[in-house]
């Protein structure tokens, strides 16, 4: 799946980081990470208003900040 493809990507260029919006991103990718043993640098991707993408300003985008930032294999950036 993606979030392998992309931990595997990350065993070769410790610097890449990943955008997430949704928690079941979040959660798949920390598994991922610690099943691989690295950590992911991780940007919050934020809606700013085209209401297309990303996590609601405010709040619910402090909220997600923390579960990212509870997770392990996760780093947030």
């Amino acid at each position: 799946n993606k979030a392998e493809r992309f931990a595997t990507l990350a065993r070769l260029n410790p610097d890449t980081m990943v955008v997430v919006d949704s928690k079941h991103g979040a959660d798949l990718l920390s598994a991922v990470a610690t099943d691989a043993g690295i950590t992911i640098g991780v940007l919050i991707d934020l809606d700013v208003g085209s209401q297309r993408t990303g996590v609601p300003c405010g709040q619910p985008a402090v909220d997600f900040a923390r579960h990212v930032a509870s997770l392990p294999g996760l780093t947030l950036q």
